[in-house]
């Protein structure tokens, strides 16, 4: 029966999302209709319905192009999503479609970073976290995702410079 349910609800959050995009797309509205999709994701992550949050995420991604820092938003959040689901390949994905709409964007760089780093791409991780320290100096988390991506690629002088910067 739960599982019934549970399709049930898929079903429904999916024919609302249809429904949601062509609703924004003749009202105008994309941006109401984030909030409230919004809310609909954050409900359904809360319900452990983790699928129906990332769709919610990636309709709002659809309907909110003439606002790309919104778009971005719920990429990355679909992304943070996908981390916490040990999904890397598909996280790592959400976070490059949200830098392409905001590529100034400290943390989906340090996500990027970290879902490569799990995928044991450590040079492209590297990258990333470099990036997103470029963009925010002050970027701790950043900062100790770069020491530590050293120490992985065995670069042992740069993994304690990074450190004693962080000390």
């Amino acid at each position: 029966m739960k599982r019934f349910t549970k399709q049930v609800l898929s079903i429904g959050l999916l024919l609302l999302c249809s429904f949601t995009l062509v609703a924004a797309q003749t009202s105008g509205d994309a941006a109401k209709e984030s909030q409230r999709l919004t809310r609909v994701a954050q409900v359904a992550e809360q319900q452990g319905r983790y699928d129906d949050a990332v769709k919610a995420y990636q309709t709002i991604a659809v309907i909110a192009k003439s606002s790309p820092r919104l778009a971005a938003a719920a990429l990355l959040n679909a992304g943070n999503i996908y981390m916490s689901l040990g999904k890397f390949e598909p996280a790592a994905a959400s976070f490059r479609d949200s830098l392409a709409l905001d590529a100034n964007s400290a943390v989906a760089q340090n996500n990027l970073g970290e879902a490569l780093g799990e995928l044991k791409q450590y040079p492209r991780a590297l990258e990333a976290f470099q990036r997103a320290v470029g963009l925010d100096g002050g970027f701790v988390k950043a900062r100790y995702n770069m020491g530590v991506t050293y120490d992985r690629l065995g670069q042992m002088k740069y993994a304690e410079f990074v450190y004693r910067i962080l000390i």
